[in-house]
């Protein structure tokens, strides 16, 4: 079930702490307080001075859309920054009694679909990068972005607009120093997206009011100059080069625009706008996105694509913005330090939140319209609801990056040591004879290989299935004990191989060893220089082989977890999207827009499944990698042996392992093919030509798009290619 979070912090200061009260309602529609709980933020009087000195680097960026630009220039400071949100982190994560049941509470809801909104009107809570709390790297916080209420709301009057295309007014205000002809080129991409544009070059203040009056409008957008007053109560934009026009003076146009005409967003891509946001929302306009600061120039163009693209893509309206946020981070964090955190959205906590999809439907994405009378779309939405419900996302713990960094220097010290202790301290002859002088070598760039390869796919592929596994948690989702029995499996495998390794080292590999030199090299040793030459080799060499035991295990287990997780999502999904199709395709009453209400699923599905499939071809990507250096590792050293037997045994069945784990994953590339076919049974009932869907949705055609969006696919083929060719060439 939908949820609706509102985090009210009306009462106190910085110094004394604020007077706290967390609501959490139903979502989609909004529904009554399902739970309250009112609670107390600690004292933090050192944040304004934070959060001024982060403002500081913004109010004079000579290249913003800020008309006033500040004399004194403020080179950005990444430790500002960094502190602020450090800083804010430890503010919200405290431990106090009073506040810690609405942070639990928080955390608790992490499985849901949710929407979290901040009600304040203090300007210094309204101006903090809320979103850089650690609670919205977690569950389905990831897939949200914080807005911002005002405490005093109603729902607009007027339903949500709907029709054949999404209608906005733009408006190009004065632009000197500013290059609003990519703004004006993002929004005209947006027409392939069934956009209706309308824009206004520096127009009259009446051009203006009429257009807004006169016509129904899903978004009013602003680009341009903008500013607000110190206290973020009332903001004003320039117009032309002669005018600067405030909320107020379009108030009675904004009234019928919303009200009556149903406007739904307004996004002011200019700078300073949290007065603009504040007065926008009591209009009770559902949402609004504007800057918190001076916004540069490019940054501001940047975001407006980022978001545009995700939200006409089927994206949720905060799930775009989280995006473009995240895109902004990438792009220009390090020129300016905090950029992400300027987009703000303010919502309205009684309005919905909006899709595209909506605003060219009358109704949600998977329903059918409403002159369906012989299908009840609720019945449609329970089952998607009972099923999700069954499945939700667990509060999972977290490897972070950082602390898998140091994990890895640490075991790569350690198999260094170990190494050189086998081959050079231990100085034994057999051993040497065995493995060469310089095997040593070999396997510190195999052991290197593996602990950059592995922790690079653990932290930025599967953290937090890996760390699921590993924290001894039961996920809510494990209804059949699936993931149950595959850690018991993991548990048994492992104490299986941990078990060989050591009889390996301790027993089989010496005296292996000592069968194969002694009479050769040590016809007569006393049991302490057998010791020494075939025994200390293997005990030094103990380390190495459990770190990459260790790592292959750590490997298989969040990769083959997650495969399972991710399996199982598929499989829901290619039911759900059965289902559904299958109740459009039997209502006897269909409407023109059935036919594209089946592809919208359908192309939804598409982009998921192709979007899940990344983290499998870096995995896959990874494996070429390990055969290709250990098949080039035999060639060019003479096909002289660097692994025991026994090791090579161990590292095939490794490779094997995670052969496995992908063909998982893969076969759940089987579930497309029974949405496919589903969907082209739906519209073959239709009077148009379903055989060029079929031919532009195939598995093979899909398989195709998947290697297209997923390049590492094709180096690992190519490492393939080689190791099969080293493989079979013979060396001279």
């Amino acid at each position: 079930m939908a949820k609706l979070v509102i985090l009210m912090l009306q009462e106190g200061n910085f110094e004394q702490g604020f007077r706290a009260l967390l609501q959490i309602r139903g979502d989609d529609p909004p529904t009554e307080t399902q739970i309250q709980i009112p609670g107390i933020l600690p004292p933090a009087p050192e944040m304004p001075e934070l959060l001024n000195r982060w403002r500081s680097s913004y109010q004079s960026v000579k290249t913003s859309r800020l008309e006033a630009i500040s004399s004194q220039v403020v080179s950005p400071d990444p430790q500002i920054a960094q502190a602020l949100a450090d800083r804010l982190n430890e503010w919200l994560n405290s431990g106090d009694r009073q506040w810690r049941g609405i942070r639990d509470l928080l955390l608790q809801n992490t499985h849901e679909q949710i929407r979290v909104i901040l009600e304040t009107e203090d300007i210094n809570l309204r101006r903090l990068p809320w979103h850089t709390w650690d609670l919205f790297v977690r569950g389905n916080y990831k897939k949200t972005d914080i807005a911002l209420s005002p405490r005093s709301y109603q729902r607009p009057e007027r339903d949500l607009p709907w029709g054949k295309t999404v209608k906005i007014l733009a408006v190009f205000g004065y632009a000197r120093h500013l290059q609003l002809d990519i703004d004006r080129q993002v929004l005209e991409e947006l027409r392939d997206r069934q956009a209706e544009i309308t824009m206004l070059q520096q127009p009259s203040p009446e051009e203006l009011r009429q257009l807004l009056r006169q016509e129904s409008w899903h978004i009013f957008f602003f680009a341009g100059h903008s500013q607000s007053d110190e206290h973020g109560e009332i903001g004003k934009f320039k117009l032309n080069q002669t005018e600067w026009m405030a909320i107020a003076d379009l108030k009675n146009s904004l009234d019928i625009a919303i009200q009556e005409n149903g406007l739904q967003l307004a996004i002011f891509n200019s700078c300073d706008g949290l007065g603009l946001a504040n007065q926008l929302a009591q209009l009770h306009l559902p949402q609004s996105i504007v800057m918190r600061e001076p916004v540069p120039d490019e940054v501001a163009t940047k975001f407006l694509q980022e978001f545009l693209w995700a939200f006409a893509n089927g994206e949720s309206f905060s799930a775009s913005v989280r995006y473009a946020r995240g895109i902004l981070e990438d792009a220009f964090n390090q020129q300016y330090p905090g950029v992400s955190w300027l987009p703000i959205i303010c919502q309205n906590p009684a309005g919905f939140s909006p899709t595209w999809q909506q605003w060219l439907k009358p109704s949600k994405l998977l329903d059918i319209s409403d002159n369906l009378a012989n299908l009840d779309p609720n019945s449609i939405d329970q089952e998607i609801t009972d099923e999700l419900s069954d499945r939700p996302i667990a509060d999972r713990p977290d490897l972070s990056p950082k602390l898998l960094s140091k994990i890895g220097l640490a075991l790569a010290i350690i198999s260094t040591l170990s190494l050189l202790g086998s081959y050079v301290l231990a100085k034994s002859d057999p051993w040497l004879k065995a493995y060469g002088h310089q095997g040593w070598i070999i396997e510190l760039a195999r052991s290197m290989i593996l602990i950059v390869g592995i922790i690079y796919l653990i932290a930025t592929k599967f953290s937090s299935e890996t760390a699921e596994l590993f924290s001894g948690q039961h996920p809510l989702k494990d209804t059949q004990g699936v993931f149950r029995l595959f850690r018991l499996f993991t548990l048994l495998f492992s104490l299986a191989i941990a078990g060989l390794l050591l009889d390996h080292h301790l027993w089989t590999g010496p005296n292996e060893l000592l069968s194969r030199f002694s009479a050769e090299l040590h016809p007569n040793l006393t049991a302490k220089e057998q010791f020494f030459h075939y025994h200390l080799p293997y005990l030094l060499y103990l380390p190495y082989s459990t770190i990459n035991f260790g790592l292959a295990v750590l490997m298989f287990a969040g990769g083959g977890y997650a495969a399972i997780d991710d399996l199982q999502e598929l499989r829901s999904q290619s039911l759900n999207i059965k289902r559904q199709i299958e109740s459009i395709g039997k209502n006897p009453i269909k409407d023109e827009t059935t036919p594209d209400r089946i592809l919208d699923i359908f192309q939804k599905y598409c982009y998921d499944l192709i979007n899940l499939t990344k983290r499998y071809t870096s995995l896959f990507c990874g494996l070429a990698t390990v055969i290709l250096f250990e098949i080039s590792a035999s060639k060019f050293s003479g096909n002289r042996d660097t692994l025991s037997a026994a090791a090579k045994a161990w590292f095939w069945v490794g490779v094997i392992v995670v052969a496995i784990v992908l063909l998982i994953i893969f076969w759940g590339f089987s579930h497309y093919e029974t949405v496919f076919q589903e969907t082209s049974h739906g519209l073959s009932k239709f009077k148009l030509s379903y055989q060029e869907f079929e031919n532009q949705h195939n598995s093979l055609n899909v398989l195709k798009r998947i290697c297209r969006s997923n390049l590492s696919i094709y180096l690992a083929l190519f490492m393939f290619s080689l190791s099969l060719i080293l493989l079979l060439t013979p060396h001279n």
